[in-house]
């Protein structure tokens, strides 16, 4: 895993993380350049003000700290005045951009073993937070928790982190899976038609 800054070290595990010691791929963001140009608005300067470049997004073994992701979201939401920037950008988020764990994910003999693999190796990709998988009978929960402090942005991961899933299972399951519920670990959007036309249709 490459590194934006030599100083930091990625660490697993579960316990709460400092923003700047956890760390996330940057393929995770390659959405960002056509939804901020359909805003009207210029990616370069943004990424630089975040320690980024548009080379670092298309780099897949480059990862950046949570703060250096936190401090670009806001600044996302700031230029586009759209609340569900996260939402957006995790439209472009697949199975494929998890890498090593997405890649043993697509090759698991079942969905439950696909998404047990990527739950498992989730931390080669992310190490600020980690998925969950239950499977009881027919029914699965799937989840993505941040176990990392003192972010100012993390609905914006979490939202992200919904279209994701929601684009994972699709691959997994077909194109007209559908979702019997989602849960944010936040109050209810003031909006709330972009997020039932992605996770629903």
């Amino acid at each position: 895993m490459k590194q934006r800054d030599r100083d930091t070290k990625p660490t697993g595990g579960h316990q709460s993380l400092r923003a700047q010691a956890a760390r996330t791929h940057l393929t995770t963001l390659r959405g960002l350049p056509p939804i901020l140009a359909s805003f009207g608005v210029a990616c370069e300067p943004i990424l630089k003000s975040a320690k980024l470049t548009l080379a670092d997004l298309e780099d897949p073994t480059l990862s950046a700290p949570f703060a250096d992701i936190d401090r670009l979201f806001g600044l996302c939401v700031c230029a586009t005045e759209c609340a569900h920037f996260g939402l957006l950008m995790g439209q472009y988020v697949n199975i494929q951009t998890f890498g090593v764990a997405g890649r043993l994910a697509r090759n698991a003999p079942s969905v439950g073993a696909a998404l047990n693999d990527l739950a498992a190796y989730f931390v080669l990709h992310d190490n600020g937070g980690s998925i969950n998988v239950s499977i009881h009978e027919a029914s699965v929960t799937f989840s993505y928790g941040v176990h990392v402090t003192g972010l100012r942005n993390a609905n914006q991961v979490y939202d992200l982190a919904v279209a994701a899933m929601v684009n994972v299972m699709r691959q997994l399951c077909g194109p007209a899976w559908r979702p019997d519920a989602v849960l944010l670990p936040r109050r209810r959007p003031e909006e709330i038609r972009g997020y039932t036309r992605r996770v629903s249709t």
